[in-house]
């Protein structure tokens, strides 16, 4: 049985996590647990068959005051800080099964390149102090 979306506001953010778990509101692909006593992890797994493994490609972290924060491979992305953001017009407070759903769902449909974690490409990172040109000749910086 799935329950619907509606405007519940949980009361604290363990209430949220069940709430979340009952529901089976999650995009597919997503998992929710808790990541501490005072917040929740959503992750989006890669599973990489040829390495025989799962990668998170994007979690997003809600504290106890609901406040959010999201991970596209293993980078914290800034998204309320410009107005052209991907998630700038998403809620600050994720305290509604709503808002979490429909976050996830906008990163479900964004594309994103988490890299490649193979450590010859880590090694080539460091021996190129992070720097590299694309076929145009424009310098950019990884870290």
């Amino acid at each position: 049985m799935r329950i619907p979306l509606t405007s519940y506001t949980p009361p604290d953010i363990h209430a949220l996590h069940e709430r979340l778990i009952e529901s089976r509101c999650l995009p597919v692909g997503w998992t929710c647990s808790a990541a501490s006593a005072t917040s929740l992890a959503l992750c989006k797994l890669s599973f990489l068959q040829s390495m025989g493994s799962a990668d998170v490609v994007y979690m997003v972290t809600i504290s106890s005051d609901f406040s959010w924060r999201v991970r596209i491979g293993q980078k914290y992305v800034p998204f309320h800080e410009t107005e052209s953001g991907l998630l700038h017009n998403a809620p600050h407070s994720l305290n509604s099964l709503k808002g979490v759903v429909e976050v996830l769902t906008l990163l479900d449909g964004s594309k994103f390149c988490v890299g490649n974690p193979e450590e010859k490409f880590f090694k080539l990172i460091e021996k190129r102090n992070g720097k590299f040109m694309d076929q145009s000749g424009n310098l950019h910086q990884h870290r």
